[in-house]
């Protein structure tokens, strides 16, 4: 959805670590986060990844960086 898509640009903007990171497995990683975080019926991780042609371990361990970023934050 919009809203989903537009949560998950916010949380790769306000990164502040993204260099060196592959974007697009940041983005992916975003996605996941917020859908987890906005629905209880999600894609799973396996699906974004292959959707976005990237490896789970890299999407997870991105969303480990989005984790530890807000975690600082909030």
């Amino acid at each position: 959805s919009p809203i989903i898509e537009r949560l998950a640009i916010n949380v790769v903007d306000q990164l502040n670590e993204k260099e060196g990171k592959d974007p697009v497995g940041l983005a992916a990683a975003a996605l996941s986060y917020v859908c987890r975080s906005k629905n209880k019926k999600y894609p799973t991780l396996r699906n974004i990844a292959l959707a976005a042609n990237v490896n789970e371990v890299t999407v997870r361990n991105r969303i480990k960086d989005i984790e530890k970023y807000y975690n600082k934050k909030g």
